[in-house]
């Protein structure tokens, strides 16, 4: 995860990898992350999070939108971290 500056709008958060293990999955390790990244992010003054999913991980898209997050075409976006 890493903070992306911007000069028109207020920092976000981005996502660039999150991956639990097959065997470990259901078990609130991806959610206790994912939770701990938009911690962080709101801590450094982010008011968004994005990442990117590839069509192939649907499993991973409705774990991202059972968080909060919604498709915009191009990225899962998450806003008002507070």
């Amino acid at each position: 995860m890493h903070i992306a500056p911007l000069l028109h709008r207020d920092s976000f958060g981005r996502i660039t990898a999150l991956i639990v293990t097959q065997n470990h999955r259901g078990h609130g390790i991806g959610s206790r992350l994912l939770s701990a990244g938009e911690e962080w992010a709101l801590s450094q003054g982010c008011t968004q999070i994005e990442l990117n999913s590839g069509d192939q991980h649907a499993p991973a898209h409705a774990f991202y939108e059972s968080h909060g997050y919604h498709s915009d075409d191009r990225r899962f976006v998450k806003e008002d971290l507070g």
